[in-house]
């Protein structure tokens, strides 16, 4: 079996480290088109990234089997601000938060939600929260620095064990999907965001794996990296709309529990080799 986090070596050209018709990458390609033709059974992340797997394999019943990243939702869960030190430490009791968690990279749309903040720096009642490290993080620092932003506000990446303060300090947890990588990956981050809570904005082009998974489980919206100003109009309807806003994360939380759960995930993955070892033994009788 073969198991497909991220797809190889595509990704490494939306990472801007190979092109198509570099001869290991062509190596690596046709490569790895066999392992899927003759794997039992493969498992993968979203049915985009399906999609590409059946595309490379030549084989439109190429056995997948998608089945998210799981995310304890016993660890992660919403906190109200009484019972967040997070939220009290950082003076967020009476915020919208807008949280971005996570690597400030080269392919991440850092610029767009640096747009958005200035759009909404007439604001005061919002908070867009930043924490990470990464290449982009000069651009932060930078945003907040010259003083067009003053809804902004950047942190470090925060101990392992506060995590699950600080993804509940979010109202809105911010997904991006750098361009080229549809139908590549599918942030897990998704799934944690939605498990502390968090109504999801997500920043990609689709059709990909994070808007469908924002419009299947109705828990949030995805925008293009060059839709700031559409973002900004919706985040200000839902600082004017709470009831929206509940229901958003609520919808985020319920989808957390229900789909993206350890047991639930863990069940799907025991179920899809069990059909596989079956499958191949009664093929072996036949």
């Amino acid at each position: 079996g073969l198991l497909e986090w991220d797809i190889y070596p595509q990704i490494l050209t939306a990472m801007g480290l190979a092109q198509p018709g570099n001869l290991l990458y062509r190596l690596w390609r046709r490569s790895h088109a066999g392992a899927l033709r003759h794997a039992d059974l493969v498992i993968t992340l979203g049915e985009h990234m399906a999609d590409v797997l059946r595309q490379m394999a030549g084989d439109a019943a190429l056995p997948v089997a998608v089945i998210p990243n799981w995310v304890d939702t016993g660890w992660l869960s919403p906190l109200t601000p009484e019972d967040n030190p997070f939220v009290r430490e950082q003076g967020l009791q009476d915020k919208l938060v807008v949280l971005y968690s996570g690597n400030l990279g080269a392919t991440h749309a850092i610029e767009t939600i640096l747009e958005t903040a200035r759009l909404l720096a007439d604001e005061p009642r919002i908070c867009f929260l930043v924490i990470g490290e990464g290449s982009k993080r000069g651009l932060v620092e930078t945003a907040v620095a010259d003083g067009r932003a003053p809804t902004l506000r950047l942190l470090p990446l925060q101990p392992a064990a506060r995590l699950p303060q600080t993804l509940a300090s979010g109202h809105i947890g911010i997904v991006t999907l750098g361009a080229g990588y549809e139908g590549l990956s599918m942030p897990s981050k998704t799934y944690s965001l939605m498990a502390a809570g968090n109504a999801i904005l997500g920043i990609s082009r689709p059709p990909n794996d994070v808007a469908d998974t924002i419009a299947r489980h109705g828990c949030g919206i995805n925008f293009s990296p060059d839709q700031p100003q559409a973002i900004a109009a919706w985040i200000r309807g839902l600082l004017a709309d709470p009831a929206t806003l509940a229901r958003l994360q609520a919808h985020s939380r319920a989808a957390a529990v229900d789909s993206y759960s350890t047991a639930r995930c863990t069940a799907l993955l025991d179920a899809a080799v069990s059909a596989s070892l079956l499958h191949g033994q009664q093929a072996g009788m036949a």
